[in-house]
């Protein structure tokens, strides 16, 4: 059996490379709750960190809105799969799959690295586009059209903040 840590970074890691299991798993476990928080935070907290120069002001509350983001989109996931397109899923399992699903946000800490870092921070919220629409589609139990279309819309509302935000 595997430690908790090491479950909780290979679950992790799956749900970077877009793994159907990883997220079938966080999906199915009740106790992966506070991994999910984990995850959303973190990838929330690496890209504040990455907008530093904003000043701390600003990446205080890119971080919070980045947190806000993965219970919102979230919640618009669920009411627009569950509610609206007739899909099979929890509030739970959404919630758990879509925190992994902010995975990839935890590599823009990297945005120091020459390159790389830009690079990543560029690719981070298309990726975690595609790592959500493949978490509601596991978690929803749907279909690629209807996990995206309950997917989409979170996350180009949460772009639209960050918009206005900068």
């Amino acid at each position: 059996m595997l430690t908790p840590l090491w479950e909780f970074a290979k679950r992790t890691a799956g749900a970077v490379v877009l793994r159907t299991a990883a997220y079938r798993a966080v999906r199915d476990d009740a106790g992966a709750n506070g991994q999910a928080v984990a995850v959303a935070a973190v990838a929330a907290a690496a890209s504040a960190a990455a907008d530093a120069e904003l000043g701390w002001p600003q990446a205080a509350l890119l971080a919070t809105t980045g947190v806000a983001h993965w219970w919102l989109w979230s919640a618009t996931a669920y009411w627009i799969g569950v509610k609206r397109l007739g899909c099979a899923g929890t509030w739970g399992g959404v919630m758990r799959s879509l925190g992994f699903a902010k995975a990839p946000g935890m590599l823009t800490a990297l945005a120091f690295v020459p390159w790389v870092g830009g690079l990543l921070h560029a690719v981070a919220a298309p990726w975690m586009l595609a790592t959500g629409i493949v978490a509601a589609r596991v978690a929803l139990q749907a279909g690629l059209g209807r996990a995206t279309l309950a997917a989409a819309p979170g996350v180009l509302l949460h772009w639209a903040v960050l918009a206005l935000l900068y």
